[in-house]
């Protein structure tokens, strides 16, 4: 989720607010308005149930910024936090760098929603059993339980799915298998959601069964996205310069002809890597200076080659065994941008530096 309406910030967060959050706003409204109404009267019903929703989606509020919080203590940019119809979701600039850091955001999360079901839990017994701001606090109290435990399931996009990776990654000490196996798990529980939610609803009529499945298809659709992004992940690591490089195509222009000279005599160079540069720095280099394309030198500091963004394209491709036109890399060379679907800078900006000492 990075689109929606900014409607403020809370701890220098961005927050923003899908579309699809004015929608599950006022379904939320009308559905507890119908459950009150029979027994506190209309208007009432109708504001307990607008209550009731904008403090569903406080929790989610509270439980993204749990997450963010523990993310900025460990020096990680929070870019927002986005409001939609499935709850909330905290973006952030990239990943942690142990298997301890990456528990500590996870479960940060869950954790507030446990603490807000401890505070209304609490609060219940206070107020006049059978009030409406008892109904209030059971259904608040609920809700975060609910929100904790589900979140906690062992498949991403959800918490669950962070802690799994944590724990295979320390286990492992690969953060690619984390991924790889919390993505695998996502989509079989997500899978498994979309078929009991349609079983439901076909066989017995209960229309609760679409919304499982409608969650179903959220939880599997982004787990497979995280699955692509690790696959991808996993090719980019193993990459260096030396196998993106092109080594042969020299044009004598006035700009390159001293590359050219190059070839033969030692140089010194501002925009230059070495031929085991990991292809991730790069990506990062190419970017942070703006360059169409980067030298590649020797370990004598001899001219190797040169890469630019169809070179880059073209060894991910090979590397994930997609095959790609020379056709199709020229073009990229041409157009001097990676495509649309490949979002190789965002990944190289995301993969954070691993501590020396896991946990």
């Amino acid at each position: 989720m990075n689109s929606g309406v900014r409607v403020g910030s809370i701890v220098e967060i961005p927050l923003l607010i899908d579309r699809s959050w004015l929608v599950i706003m006022v379904l939320l409204t009308t559905t507890n308005a119908l459950t009150f109404a029979p027994r506190f009267g209309i208007i009432p019903g109708f504001l307990a149930g607008f209550v009731m929703a904008l403090l569903l989606f406080a929790s989610v509020l509270l439980h993204e910024l749990g997450h963010s919080v523990v993310a900025q203590s460990q020096g990680i940019k929070v870019l927002s936090i986005t409001l939609f119809c499935f709850g909330g979701v905290a973006a952030i600039e990239r990943e942690s760098s142990s298997p301890g850091k990456t528990l500590q955001v996870a479960i940060a999360g869950p954790a507030v929603s446990l603490i807000l079901f401890c505070i209304f839990s609490t609060l219940t017994p206070l107020f006049p059993s059978g009030s409406l701001i008892h109904q209030l606090a059971v259904n608040l109290a609920t809700i975060n339980l609910a929100l904790a435990l589900f979140n906690m399931i062992p498949g991403l996009p959800l918490d669950g799915g962070q802690v799994l990776k944590a724990i295979i990654w320390q286990i492992t000490g690969d953060r690619i298998q984390g991924f790889r196996w919390a993505a695998y798990s996502g989509k079989l529980l997500g899978g498994v959601a979309i078929a009991t939610g349609l079983t439901l609803t076909i066989t017995a009529g209960q229309w609760g069964g679409l919304w499982m499945a409608l969650i179903g298809g959220f939880i599997w659709r982004n787990a497979n996205r995280y699955g692509q992004l690790t696959n991808l992940q996993g090719a980019l690591l193993k990459l260096v310069a030396a196998d993106a490089m092109t080594r042969d195509s020299w044009d004598v222009t006035a700009s390159t002809l001293r590359q050219s000279i190059s070839r033969f005599l030692p140089v010194a160079q501002e925009h230059v890597v070495q031929e085991q540069t990991p292809l991730l720095e790069v990506i990062k280099h190419l970017e942070r200076s703006r360059l169409r394309q980067i030298t590649v030198l020797t370990s004598a500091g001899y001219v190797a080659g040169v890469i630019d963004r169809g070179d880059v394209v073209n060894a991910v491709a090979r590397q994930l065994k997609v095959p790609l036109s020379e056709g199709q890399i020229q073009q990229i060379k041409l157009q001097g941008i990676y495509p649309q679907q490949l979002p190789l800078v965002a990944i190289a900006q995301t993969i954070a530096p691993i501590d020396v000492q896991l946990g």
